[in-house]
This record gives C-alpha cells, sequence and structure tokens, in this order.
C-alpha cells in the first residue's frame, strides 16, 4: 500500500508502480531465503520493510548504489527488533516500524546518508 500511495501521490504510472512492487518481492524474497527461521511477521517486517525501502529508491530515480545505502540503513535500524509474536499490538506495531524505517532508510540514502558498511551487522555488499 505505501508504494501506491506514492505513486498516485506523484503521479507515478501503473508500469512504475508494477516494476517497483516486483522489485520489492524479489528483494523481500531474497532476503527470506537466507534469513533463516523467524516468525512470519518477524522476519516480513524486516525483509519486506527493505524490499519497499529499496521500492521507494527506484520511484526516487535511485540507482543500485543508492539501493545498497538503503539496505544498509535498513538492516541497521530494524533487524535488532526481536519480541515475542504473542502480543498482537507488539506485532502490529512492528509493521509501522518497518514501513516508517524504509521511508526514512530510502530518504537518508537518497541524500548519501548511510550505515557504512564497517559498522554493525552490515558487510562489503547487500548480499
Amino acid at each position: 500500500m505505501p508504494l501506491y500511495g506514492v505513486c498516485k501521490i506523484r503521479g507515478l504510472s501503473d508500469e512504475t508502480l508494477y516494476r517497483a512492487t516486483a522489485l520489492s518481492y524479489l528483494i523481500c524474497m531474497y532476503i527470506k531465503e537466507y534469513s533463516g527461521k523467524l516468525s512470519a511477521f518477524c522476519g516480513c517486517g524486516i525483509a519486506a520493510g527493505t524490499g519497499m525501502a529499496c521500492a521507494l529508491v527506484l520511484l526516487h530515480g535511485g540507482d543500485e548504489h543508492a539501493m545498497a545505502r538503503t539496505i544498509n540503513n535498513m538492516s541497521s535500524s530494524i533487524t535488532g527488533m526481536i519480541m515475542s509474536a504473542a502480543e498482537i499490538r507488539a506485532v502490529r506495531w512492528k509493521g509501522v516500524v518497518a514501513v516508517n524505517a524504509a521511508f526514512q532508510s530510502a530518504d537518508f540514502a537518497m541524500h548519501d546518508i548511510f550505515i557504512d558498511d564497517i559498522h554493525g551487522i552490515n558487510g562489503f555488499t547487500p548480499e
């Protein structure tokens, strides 16, 4: 829904929305493939939030370097959120936090603000 909202507010074409959504899904699937076993919402908050952040970069005209910076920003900011999935309010809040982090990470990356690869869990490449 956030990608749809951005496209509608900015007057972007349906094809642009489809491309951004496909990119978001591909990045989400890639992260889920390598992130190990997590609760459904825990993993999706991280994976889908990061996919959405990269799609936002695409919608703002960014390149793969901006997407790599966005992935660093996302992995440095929300991967530490681990909680019990028993509390439904916490699960909902995690989704809100992931969407907020995606918008902030993409905006920062587009302005060349990012967590460098030598800090925290970030590696030399997004992979």
